[in-house]
C-alpha cells in the first residue's frame, strides 16, 4: 500500500473512532473531516485553513474554549483558545475547570520580546501605533485596591503610579510584589 493511502486509511480509522467515542450525531457537517488538500476541520466540512475548529460559544474561560491544550495527567487543566462569536474577539485562558479555574499565564518565560502590531520588538514589550491603557477595576469583584503601573527602583523599593483627578502623578510607595 502506498505510503499516502495508508495515512488517508489512518485518519479515516481515527475520525470513525472520534465519532464513535464521543457518541454525537450530526446532521449538518462531521465532527472531523479531512479534505482532498489535506485540510482538517473538526467542527466543519469546509475548513479554511490547514486545522479549522468551528464551535460557536459566546462565553470565555477554561471550559469554553475551541481549543484546550493541557496534559494527560490532569485533563481538566491548561490553555484555553477561544473566538467569542458575539463580541467578536478572540481569547486565552489558563486554568482548570476545577476548583482553582485560573492560572498565571506566561508569555516567553524563558527569552524573547512580545510585540504588538509590529514585527519588531525593541525591549520586552513594544506596543507600535497605540496607546498603553491601565483601568481601575470594577470595585464590586475586584475590591477597592488601586490599579496603576508599578515600577521596581535599582534599590529595591516599588512604587505605584496613577493618575489623580487633577490630572497629576500620583505615587505611591508599597510593597514590591
Amino acid at each position: 500500500m502506498k505510503r499516502k493511502n495508508w495515512q488517508i486509511m489512518v485518519v479515516i480509522v481515527l475520525a470513525a473512532a472520534i465519532v464513535a467515542y464521543a457518541g454525537y450525531a450530526y446532521a449538518s457537517y462531521s465532527a472531523f473531516y479531512v479534505t482532498s488538500t489535506n485540510r482538517v476541520g473538526i467542527g466543519t466540512d469546509t475548513p479554511q485553513t490547514s486545522l479549522h475548529i468551528a464551535y460557536d460559544d459566546v462565553n470565555t474561560g477554561n471550559s469554553n474554549g475551541q481549543v484546550l491544550i493541557g496534559p494527560f495527567s490532569t485533563l481538566t487543566e491548561g490553555l484555553s483558545i477561544g473566538y467569542n462569536s458575539s463580541g467578536h474577539y478572540s481569547w486565552l485562558q489558563s486554568g482548570n475547570y476545577g476548583s482553582d479555574p485560573y492560572h498565571l499565564l506566561t508569555l516567553q518565560p524563558d527569552e524573547g520580546n512580545v510585540a504588538i502590531k509590529t514585527s519588531i520588538a525593541h525591549s520586552r514589550l513594544t506596543v507600535a501605533d497605540g496607546d498603553v491603557e491601565v483601568l481601575k477595576t470594577d470595585p464590586t469583584y475586584y475590591g477597592t485596591a488601586e490599579r496603576g503601573l508599578i515600577l521596581h527602583a535599582p534599590d529595591g523599593h516599588c512604587a505605584r503610579v496613577n493618575l489623580a483627578n487633577d490630572n497629576s502623578l500620583a505615587v505611591t510607595t508599597l510593597t514590591c510584589p
